[in-house]
C-alpha cells in the first residue's frame, strides 16, 4: 500500500497539480508593453471565416486599489472567408482605446465605446476575472456580473477552477479552466482554458469556443485562440 500511494504522490506531482492553497493576483508592471495575437474562427453560411489580429497592450497606470489602465492599440489584422483573403489598412485598424480594470480584472472603463457590438460581446465572454481569496486545485469559483455597456454582455456569470501548473514558453502558469454564460434566455455562452502567469497574473494564452453570439442579427459560434508575449 505504501509503494501505490507513493506512485500516486509521484504521478500528481509530475502533473503539477497544486495541493495547497494558492494566491492568484494581478500584478500589472507600469510600463510594460506585450504583444497580442489572436485568431477567432466563425462559421458563417456554412463557410469558415478566420480572423487573425495583432495589437499592442501597454499598461498606463497601477491603481493604488489594485486597478489598472492599460494602452490598446491595434498593430495588424487579416480576414479570410469562402478562400478569399483582406488586410486591413492603418485607417481601418483605427488608433485603439483605453482600457480601465478594476482590482479582480473587471472592465470598468473604455474610451472610445467600442463601435462593433458583435466583437465587444465575444471579448467579454473570455475575461478573466481574479478570486477574492486561495483557490485549490478542483474548487471553482464564481463571479456575477450585472449587465455592462462597457464589455458588451448582459448579465453573465463566470465560473473558474484551478486545473493545474505548467509552464508556458518557461514561465510558470496557472492553468485554468473557466465557462460563462449570459443570464437570459437563449443565451451566449464560452468555454475554454486559459494559462495566467504565477508572478504577475497576467493572462498568457487562452483557448476557447463561444456560442449563440449575435453579429449582424445572426446567431454566431466559434473558436478562440489568444497568446500574450512580453514585446
Amino acid at each position: 500500500m505504501r509503494t501505490v500511494a507513493l506512485l500516486l504522490a509521484v504521478a500528481v506531482a509530475s502533473l503539477g497539480v497544486a495541493q495547497d492553497p494558492v494566491t492568484i493576483a494581478r500584478k500589472p508592471v507600469l510600463g510594460e508593453t506585450r504583444l497580442l495575437t489572436g485568431k477567432v474562427r466563425v462559421e458563417v453560411m456554412n463557410a469558415e471565416m478566420l480572423i487573425e489580429s495583432v495589437s499592442e497592450a501597454t499598461v498606463l497606470e497601477v491603481k493604488p486599489g489594485g486597478g489598472w489602465v492599460i494602452k490598446s492599440k491595434p498593430v495588424s489584422m487579416k480576414q479570410s472567408f469562402n478562400g478569399n483573403e483582406s488586410e486591413a489598412s492603418a485607417d481601418d485598424l483605427g488608433p485603439g482605446s483605453t482600457r480601465e480594470y478594476d482590482a479582480r480584472g473587471v472592465l470598468v472603463r473604455r474610451d472610445p465605446a467600442p463601435d462593433d457590438d458583435a466583437s465587444a460581446q465575444i471579448t467579454g465572454m473570455f475575461q478573466f476575472l481574479l478570486p477574492e481569496a486561495q483557490v485549490v486545485t478542483g474548487t471553482p469559483w464564481e463571479v456575477k456580473l450585472a449587465k455592462s455597456e462597457v464589455a458588451g454582455t448582459e448579465p453573465i456569470t463566470f465560473t473558474y477552477t484551478l486545473v493545474a501548473q505548467e509552464d508556458v514558453e518557461g514561465e510558470p502558469a496557472y492553468k485554468v479552466s473557466f465557462a460563462a454564460k449570459e443570464e437570459k434566455e437563449d443565451p451566449t455562452t464560452s468555454a475554454g482554458t486559459l494559462w495566467v502567469s504565477v508572478a504577475t497574473g497576467e493572462l498568457l494564452k487562452l483557448t476557447g469556443e463561444f456560442k449563440n453570439a449575435v453579429a449582424q442579427g445572426m446567431k454566431i459560434d466559434g473558436q478562440v485562440d489568444l497568446v500574450s508575449k512580453k514585446k
